[in-house]
């Protein structure tokens, strides 16, 4: 992640705008944890803690995704819908104490044109789509209370958008995945209504995978055997070197990861599985990697490994265009440095430039101090919170 401090409202590499209303009780607590400011959360699929949840239309969604040419909806046009209605909502109730507006049509255009759409997008779309949002913060008289926050939540890397590079097991037909479990004698969740009756099932996000299996001998909710777990493991490094159990899976690996649940519990670590079947420590493999390949592997995935993990994680084989989902020119969700790499900038606009140098200061020692607390990350958009609080407090 670049970490970016702006005065200005420029746009760089966002997925989302922050406001923040920077203006405090009387008591010197803030908005949000006395209750007596409103929270307005737009456009995202998740909203917990607001008190306003602009959700996107369900249409809008629909059209947006599967439309295709007919009955599609433009990108710019779903995000312009939705910059209205945060102005409708802003001028009928004011501007809330946090205001955040997700913009989904970025993400679609780069998926389906390529990381190259992405400029183009910005200047001739978000940029005056903010300027509009901007322009209704300016006319409630709040654009000097106002810190602005813009972050993307990933970056992309340019895939072959054919079926050969796309790994899907999707129902009834591109079940590329299907033949490999079958070969192992497990039943995949490949079509509707399997579950819960199924050995295993794939979670596909583009970059990665994660693999949940079945206790062989019990339910879903116990810990599956570790020795099936390296069995799946060692299976898929097999597939990926000849494509014996499915063909599909062909040089479409970059790593797998195994974690074993049996022994340490739902909060496992993953370790690296390697081509010869030898499981070596997370920090062993990321040291043994191009230089660059991947973006603070060990700390992202550490980080990202929680009781809801899967039981194998795939890294897709980026290199040779290889990812896993529907086939698209754009992709994301790996540890690759290309679609690691997101934007997260601040901005004060009307700020004086001794407070903005010395807020701009404050907040980037406590965004090194945290990232250094935890194993020396590099930043990443949790810091968003740590840049926004340290405002707060600097602020009173």
């Amino acid at each position: 992640m670049k970490l970016a401090f702006r005065k200005e409202t420029a746009v760089s590499h966002p997925a989302l705008l922050f406001c923040w209303q920077m203006q405090l009780d009387d008591d010197g607590e803030t908005a949000a944890s006395t209750g007596s400011r409103q929270a307005v959360v737009c456009g995202n699929m998740y909203a917990q803690g607001a008190e306003t949840w602009l959700k996107p239309s369900i249409m809008n969604l629909g059209r947006l995704l599967k439309g295709g040419k007919v009955l599609g909806m433009p990108s710019e046009q779903f995000d312009g819908n939705l910059v209205k209605r945060l102005i409708a909502h802003i001028q009928h109730n004011g501007l809330p104490s946090i205001t955040t507006l997700y913009l989904l049509g970025l993400d679609h255009a780069s998926h389906q044109q390529g990381p190259q759409a992405q400029r183009g997008y910005l200047v001739l779309h978000v940029d005056r789509l903010l300027g509009t949002l901007w322009a209704e913060i300016e006319a409630q008289g709040k654009t000097g209370e106002t810190l602005v926050a813009l972050f993307s939540d990933h970056g992309q890397i340019e895939v072959i958008k054919d079926d050969r590079h796309s790994i899907r097991i999707g129902f009834p037909f591109d079940q590329e995945l299907t033949p490999f479990f079958t070969a192992l004698g497990l039943d995949v969740h490949d079509f509707p209504g399997e579950a819960p009756n199924c050995d295993a099932v794939m979670a596909l996000n583009g970059g990665s995978a994660s693999v949940y299996l079945h206790n062989t001998q019990g339910k879903w909710a116990d810990a599956p055997e570790f020795s099936n777990v390296l069995r799946v493991g060692r299976a898929f490094w097999q597939a990926h070197e000849t494509g014996e159990l499915a063909p599909d899976l062909r040089n479409a690996l970059a790593a797998v990861l195994v974690r074993n649940v049996e022994s340490n519990g739902w909060g496992a670590p993953f370790n690296a599985l390697l081509p010869n079947g030898e499981m070596v420590p997370l920090a062993h493999w990321a040291a043994q990697q191009e230089n660059g390949r991947f973006a603070d592997a060990t700390n992202r995935i550490n980080n990202a490994t929680g009781k809801l993990s899967g039981d194998i994680w795939l890294l897709s084989n980026y290199a040779d265009g290889y990812y896993f989902g529907k086939e698209l020119v754009g992709m994301h969700g790996g540890l690759h440095v290309e679609d690691s790499q997101a934007t997260l900038a601040f901005g004060w606009p009307k700020a004086s430039p001794k407070a903005w140098e010395e807020l701009k200061a404050e907040m980037g020692m406590a965004i090194a101090e945290r990232c250094a607390k935890e194993n020396g990350r590099l930043p990443n958009i949790t810091d968003l919170v740590t840049g926004l609080e340290t405002a707060v407090d600097w602020l009173k």
